[in-house]
């Protein structure tokens, strides 16, 4: 066994066959004779949320950004692809600190892949997984060699790092390794390589998760310390697709690719996995709409993301009443946009994310909800936008499976709550209004003049200028009811929800409004020049492209319409242009009289 393990580590195979399928694949990893694979403290695990503040010191790693001396070689050893560091020169490239217990020396770093882009990490991060892991693996120098090392719990420690291909594009620092690839296709196949391990792990590793485990190959030993790093690597679909074309067998056997080799994440059983950060989330992950900051990860720092009453969601066919209804009973059309004819005092400003409007005279000018099955008075606090790439996408909320461009939040907080700070821990603490956008190049829209002419002023991120001017009723609708004598009844759909942004409260009560508002493709245009950069020239890739959630699943809830639908689903699209074509119609008519 002790042979086995230490020919592992060199490069070298000579054990007993195993695999990752078949009849000697994982499942079958303990049955096997003097195996350890079946004991409690065994190796890769899912990084769980329960986790213990540690307080490690930094690592200090020598000579990986220098080892154009430790002699490299790549080989292929039937399972892997295997950087071997040779025996006299592993010494020069050491790792301590980090809370471990002594100096560990360099032996070699290998990798796992999947059969997709949708998984091959050994070890998950709160159930994500990854589609490449690298493991550098190190023996404690105290122990004279390796095969002394073999004998002691803590006698190795395995560095892992993941790698994603959410970000577009090749990863250079991986050419040299990808390249010689083509040099290893079969088993037992080996070149000389030029490349520091440095260049191989992210940029920054300043996070990272602490636990006892085991070997994730067979005999399974547990004799490893695991650390394993919170900040991802990148890697291009296309150079993980050349992992996936290496052969397990050499040139003259029937040949298979090495499509998969990972090892599934094993139980826990009462040990306690460490981590280095007392923050809840790591200052060194921040959300966002694209790549590792997207909405797909949220989940995997807030909790409360992956909860069962998420927002937005996709309105359902209002035929569909399994998911949407109308129910008299609840008194919707009742609802009363309470002082929404008020002019509006704020501070507009970028947030990185959006742009929004604080309201500073929300509560002194009584400008909030009431009625229309809302559980109290709320008081308007902010507002902000949520657009797309182009034209086909964009609206947070889609209706009946059609995405819109553009989507504004009218945000509400209860009034005996007095902010919305105060609002977000609490079960009934937010009303949103959601308004969605469609384009007409001949609909100029001049109630969004007052906040489009005032985006160039907030173009970089942190920035804010004082805006007024306008009423929330002329962003909606001229006949928005404000009270019993005062308005129509704007139809909407009403149903209960989250914060479509960590940390995804499910707080919200939703009012989406069923008719979009029309404004112009030029006027859109200028959302789509914001940026997320606090200053300097705005390229393409700083400009906020995108920054709506998907649509999340609607599961038991119920949509409820504001009135019967069906009855005007003949009339929707009509009526939804007729204030534009009231308004245009006007104007002509006084021109004509002139």
């Amino acid at each position: 066994m002790k042979l086995f393990i230490l020919c592992l580590l060199c490069g070298i195979s000579q054990a007993a066959e195993w695999s990752y399928a078949g009849e000697n694949g994982v499942e079958y990893w303990p049955n096997r004779k003097d195996t350890m694979c079946d004991l409690r403290e065994q190796s890769p695990i899912d990084i769980p949320w329960d986790l213990v503040y540690t307080d490690f010191d930094a690592f200090t790693m020598t000579g990986y950004d220098n080892m154009q001396a430790s002699g490299l070689k790549v080989k292929n050893n039937g399972h892997t692809a295997q950087i071997d560091i040779l025996p006299d020169k592993q010494s020069s490239t050491r790792l301590s600190g980090g809370g471990l217990n002594g100096t560990y020396y360099a032996a070699q770093l290998h990798f796992h892949w999947g059969r997709n882009d949708h998984e091959g990490s050994e070890h998950t991060f709160r159930g994500q997984k990854y589609p490449l892991e690298m493991h550098i693996v190190h023996w404690k120098s105290e122990y004279s060699t390796i095969s002394d090392a073999l004998k002691e719990r803590d006698g190795l420690a395995v560095l892992g790092f993941f790698f994603t291909t959410e970000e577009a594009g090749d990863n250079e620092n991986l050419k040299p390794l990808i390249d010689s690839l083509d040099n290893i296709a079969f088993k037992d196949q080996n070149a000389a390589i030029t490349i520091d391990f440095d260049d191989l792990m992210p940029t920054t590793h300043s996070h990272y998760y602490r636990y006892m485990g085991s070997l994730t190959t067979p005999e399974c030993n547990q004799i490893v310390v695991w650390t394993v790093f919170e900040n991802l690597n990148t890697i291009s679909s296309a150079q993980l697709q050349k992992f996936r074309e290496l052969y397990e067998n050499t040139e003259n056997e029937q040949r298979h690719h090495i499509a998969w080799n990972y090892r599934p994440t094993q139980e826990l059983l009462g040990r306690k996995v460490h981590k280095n950060f007392q923050e809840d989330v790591p200052s060194s992950w921040h959300w966002g709409y694209e790549g590792t900051e997207g909405a797909h990860y949220w989940k995997n720092y807030y909790q409360t993301c992956s909860g069962n009453q998420q927002s937005p969601i996709n309105i359902p066919e209002v035929t569909d009443m399994t998911r949407t209804k109308f129910e008299a009973s609840k008194n919707l059309d009742t609802l009363e946009f309470t002082n929404y004819d008020i002019n509006i005092d704020g501070e507009i400003h970028n947030n990185g994310h959006t742009v929004q409007i604080d309201i500073s005279n929300g509560y002194s000018g009584n400008i909030g909800l009431k009625k229309g099955g809302l559980m109290g008075d709320y008081t308007v606090g902010q507002l902000h936008f949520h657009w797309g790439h182009d034209g086909s996408e964009g609206s947070e909320h889609t209706i009946e499976n059609m995405a819109y461009p553009l989507e504004m939040h009218i945000v509400h907080y209860k009034t005996e709550y007095r902010s919305i700070t105060g609002a977000v821990p609490k079960p009934d603490g937010l009303a949103v209004i959601g308004v969605v956008f469609k384009t007409d190049a001949k609909i100029v829209n001049p109630n969004y003049s007052k906040i489009i002419d005032k985006l160039p002023d907030v173009k970089y991120k942190n920035a804010r200028s004082q805006i007024t001017g306008f009423t929330l009723r002329e962003l909606i609708s001229d006949n928005l009811r404000l009270n019993e004598t005062n308005g129509l009844h704007i139809p909407f759909y009403r149903y209960m929800g989250g914060l479509t942004t960590p940390p995804c409260a499910q707080v919200v009560t939703w009012t989406v409004m069923k008719n979009p508002v029309y404004i112009t493709p030029e006027q859109l245009a200028v959302f789509r020049s914001i940026s997320h950069i606090t200053s300097g020239p705005i390229g393409s890739h700083d400009i906020i492209k995108k920054n709506y959630r998907p649509v999340q699943n609607l599961a038991d809830r119920i949509v409820y319409q504001s009135g019967n639908f069906k009855d005007l689903m003949d009339v929707d699209t009509a009526s939804s242009l007729i204030p534009s074509m009231l308004t245009i119609g006007a104007f002509l008519f006084t021109v004509f009289l002139l």
